[in-house]
């Protein structure tokens, strides 16, 4: 959030917009339900304590008029904390009720607030890890042609492009 602070301070937009990408890119599995709305409260309340868009100066600000966070983005915040930390076996790849552990990918697009959220299987996303490891003695290359085969992930689902404010409203 201090990144975000120093980069975008001038305007309260900018600054609303990249303090949820930031938050968007936390990811977590805990076991125990409790130790999850724990992580997810602590990371929430970090998140209050720290927002302080300083010197931001936009007719379009997520915060009220007394300084307090605007319903939309505490909404959109607690929305990425939902779909990010996540309560499941990390060993079996399911989440408590069953489910396989799934991840969002959130993707915005420019400082237009336009999300792409695509959802994938964390047991297929670890399936063909071996091959995206260098052997003993060479070095990882990203773009290289080997040989051996490469995968592409494909979502489980994929979501409309839309308004970072309104990602609740697309579960």
């Amino acid at each position: 959030m201090e990144a975000v602070r120093k980069q975008f301070s001038k305007n309260r937009y900018e600054y609303d917009l990249a303090s949820a990408q930031a938050v968007s890119s936390m990811y977590g599995v805990e076991l125990l339900p409790d130790n999850v709305e724990t992580c997810r409260q602590r990371l929430f309340d970090t998140y209050q304590q720290l927002y302080n868009p300083m010197g931001a100066t936009s007719s379009s600000s997520c915060r009220g008029d007394r300084g307090e966070l605007s319903p939309e983005l505490t909404r959109c915040i607690q929305f990425l904390l939902r779909k990010n930390i996540l309560c499941g076996d990390a060993l079996t790849m399911l989440q408590q009720d069953g489910q396989p552990i799934t991840f969002c990918e959130w993707t915005f697009i420019g400082l237009n607030g336009k999300v792409k959220r695509r959802d994938f299987e964390l047991a297929e996303l670890l399936r063909n890890v071996e091959y995206d490891k260098p052997k003993a003695g060479e070095e990882g290359l990203l773009f290289a042609d080997t040989g051996e085969p490469t995968f592409v992930h494909l979502p489980k689902r994929e979501f409309p492009l839309t308004d970072y404010l309104k990602l609740p409203d697309y579960e």
